[in-house]
């Protein structure tokens, strides 16, 4: 479902082991477009558990990944319930993915 795009100064091996990195990664939501196929936006619930130092490094990574990726990514916090995540902010950044038929190129 992902595609990495090529990225200036990125070889082939950094990508496949960029790729590989994110392969072994678990996203807690992942929407996809009945429409293409294609991930419209990952969701990432961040709880206490996002504290720790291992998740951290994690959770840079998955950022670094989803920003090369260029998926719409959205994190929310569990424990702050009553405040809105950027999820309209996401809705509109999203649109080009959803509206894409199989046969058109996404930017």
């Amino acid at each position: 479902l992902v595609n990495f795009p090529e990225q200036p100064g990125f070889s082939e091996e950094e990508r496949k082991r960029f790729f590989m990195i994110y392969n072994n990664m678990a996203m807690d939501y992942v929407l996809v477009s009945k429409k293409n196929n294609k991930i419209v936006c990952v969701i990432e619930l961040d709880d206490p558990s996002h504290e720790r130092a291992d998740r951290i490094t994690r959770d840079r990574w998955l950022n670094i990944i989803m920003s090369i990726a260029q998926i719409p990514f959205v994190r929310a916090s569990v424990t702050k319930i009553d405040e809105e995540p950027p999820v309209w902010q996401t809705r509109d950044a999203v649109r080009p993915f959803v509206s894409a038929t199989k046969s058109e190129k996404v930017h």
